[in-house]
């Protein structure tokens, strides 16, 4: 236990260390306070264990005699931790490990009064961000009392929820039946998972461990030029949302990239990476989102996107920086656009993942015809003016073809009027080649360049 106490419990242990030290002679060092990352060790999970809680949310849909609805249907998940505001010995106060809890898990640190006239610490998770957190924080660092059981029907929820198929007829009965066995009302115990208590690897990767990719399209995403990438990705495909302030309460921004479904294996590695935040399906759109709410998220996303954005959507990232140095006591710089050569980066891989599509032009001839076709083309679209602003993307749209040697083209849509690039020219074909052996894709256009590739790569190699 020396070295990992966090609350005000130090002091006690600590006096038990001075007794030892005194009347056996034993030389036992005192440790501070630990403050180390909560994803660093299984500190959290012992802790919940301890004073956390699981619950299910289930209530039927009401109507009365007329028809009208007296009570919505309401499925959803709510995990707990309730203290005690000060130590009942050194009446010192929990408030500094409560706060660090709440912000590991994107929420509010709330204070609630019970009917004894006491006051609690209370910390409350339901939104899709904070349960995954929790729900990838003890995937790694398992629980061992029997709320590891509560745990595990929890468990099957959040999943629902983050499939948005919690209100799906065929779940709800299965949602009930679990909020009706679990907690005090638990009758039957299975304490198998007992046999792994102890056998916990210390420092483990959060979430990296649980999170198993069979695309290895992505397996080779790291931070080696994960920032320009992330950047390029934004800003093709992303947006930061931020509400307005109504009243007291606050709600943490989202930073988002959109991603096709069949590029979920991406999302995840990202979010691995990234540590903290939740995958959002959009089954009729057929995608997903990457979603990042929790503070301890935001302040990473813009430690690897500051200063590598080229494009108006800096003027969200600034406002984001806003936000946490007025609400977080933060003094985040706000980095100018990137003005280095785009062949210097990955920020046009992670830009193209989003924007760009490769095709391959084949014509056949017919007999009298002319000559059969063969072609290659990289193609890049982007909308002209940025919604948000109203500034223009030609700026980097310019550089972009610039430096693949190719025109910037014009082209007005019912949706809008969008930027062209159609890079198809021999001399484009080798900065793409060269380009893209330096900074890979990770999307599954991966795959379709591979197959582009195919075509243009030995004609220029001969050259």
């Amino acid at each position: 236990m020396n070295s990992y106490l966090r609350t005000p419990k130090l002091n006690k242990f600590n006096e038990l260390i001075d007794i030892l030290n005194i009347r056996h002679g034993l030389k036992i060092d005192k440790h501070p306070i630990q403050l180390q990352d909560f994803n660093k060790d299984n500190w959290l999970a012992g802790f919940i264990d301890a004073d956390g809680s699981f619950g299910i949310i289930f209530t039927k849909k009401e109507m009365d005699k007329l028809g009208k609805i007296t009570k919505k249907r309401r499925s959803g998940c709510r995990f707990r931790i309730e203290q005690r505001m000060f130590d009942p010995i050194t009446n010192e106060s929990y408030e500094p490990i409560l706060k660090n809890i709440a912000l590991f898990l994107g929420v509010n640190l709330t204070i609630v009064k019970r009917n004894t006239g006491k006051e609690y610490f209370n910390i409350t998770a339901k939104s899709r961000e904070s349960i995954t957190i929790v729900k990838n924080y003890l995937n790694t660092y398992p629980l061992f009392s029997s709320k590891y059981l509560d745990y595990k029907d929890w468990e099957i929820v959040v999943d629902f929820i983050l499939r948005q198929t919690h209100y799906d007829e065929d779940n709800l009965d299965l949602i009930e039946k679990l909020k009706n066995g679990m907690n005090n009302n638990r009758k039957n115990f299975d304490w198998a998972h007992l046999s792994k208590l102890g056998k916990t690897k210390k420092d483990q990767d959060l979430l990296e461990k649980n999170l198993n990719y069979n695309d290895i399209i992505v397996n080779s995403v790291s931070c080696n030029n994960l920032g320009s990438y992330l950047a390029g990705l934004f800003e093709g495909d992303g947006h930061i949302w931020i509400q307005k302030q109504k009243g007291k309460k606050t709600h943490n921004p989202r930073f988002c990239i959109t991603f096709g479904l069949k590029n979920e294996a991406l999302a995840k590695k990202l979010l691995s990476i990234i540590g903290s935040g939740f995958i959002r399906y959009k089954p009729k759109d057929n995608a997903c989102v990457l979603v990042v709410s929790p503070v301890v998220g935001l302040k990473k996303i813009i430690n690897l996107i500051n200063g590598e954005l080229r494009t108006p959507k800096i003027h969200q990232l600034y406002n984001l920086i806003d936000w946490l140095n007025k609400n977080h006591a933060t003094n985040i710089n706000k980095l100018p656009l990137n003005k280095n050569n785009l062949e210097n980066n990955s920020w046009l891989s992670g830009f193209v993942d989003a924007d760009g599509s490769f095709s391959v032009q084949y014509t056949k001839t017919e007999e009298g015809a002319k000559k059969r076709k063969i072609s290659c083309r990289l193609r890049i679209e982007q909308i002209i003016l940025d919604p948000v602003t109203n500034d223009s993307y030609f700026d980097i749209l310019n550089e972009i073809s610039l430096f693949l040697n190719c025109n910037l083209l014009t082209r007005t849509q019912a949706r809008g009027a969008y930027y062209i690039i159609c890079a198809s020219n021999e001399n484009s074909l080798r900065i793409i080649l060269d380009y893209f052996a330096k900074y890979p894709l990770f999307s599954s256009k991966f795959l379709d360049y591979k197959d582009w590739y195919i075509l243009p790569s030995p004609k220029l190699l001969r050259l």
